[in-house]
């Protein structure tokens, strides 16, 4: 009977040794608060509206590290226990206040940037970041490439595929 609770301590140790690393890791690969730029993993375009007023078209263009191409992203804390969530409000690089991403209300429209204040659940993944967003029905944000113009930033069914997928590139303001 020593023998097997022994065995099982053992066991539950060992366990709780591999799990905990894995909790660690996965917690440090949230973004903290600060300044991102968000880069498609199959394009390798990079999120930017083509002006900073509310109302603006969120396309996916070449990937400069300009300035319109920086995005804050403001990590938002339970109010009750303190700790950081995994929902962000994702700000505009902007002079204006209130200049946030935003799925167009038009499901299949580009995003805009919206004085609504608009959560998006960061999810990290094993092949990048998924973004998705409650005002969409907690779709994901995927790249939708239009033949000759600029690629849409869209919301759908997550498929797994690189175009959900996101690189928060971190960046100094």
């Amino acid at each position: 009977m020593q023998i097997n609770k022994l065995a099982i301590a053992a066991l539950l140790a060992a366990s709780g040794f591999v799990v905990a690393p894995n909790m660690v890791s996965a917690q440090e690969a949230m973004p903290d608060t600060g300044w991102y730029f968000i880069v498609n993993k199959a394009s390798g375009q990079a999120v930017d509206p083509w002006g900073v007023s509310p109302g603006q078209n969120v396309f996916l263009q070449d990937f400069k590290k300009s300035g319109r191409q920086k995005w804050q992203f403001i990590r938002q804390v339970d109010k009750k226990t303190g700790k950081p969530l995994n929902k962000y409000l994702v700000k505009a690089n902007s002079d204006s206040e209130g200049l946030n991403l935003s799925p167009h209300y038009i499901a299949e429209r580009t995003a805009i940037l919206d004085s609504e204040k608009n959560l998006f659940t960061v999810v990290p993944t094993s092949d990048g970041y998924k973004l998705t967003n409650a005002k969409a029905s907690g779709d994901s944000m995927y790249a939708f490439h239009v033949e000759n113009l600029s690629t849409e930033v869209h919301f759908g069914p997550d498929e797994a595929d690189p175009k959900y997928r996101w690189d928060l590139i971190k960046t100094e303001q």
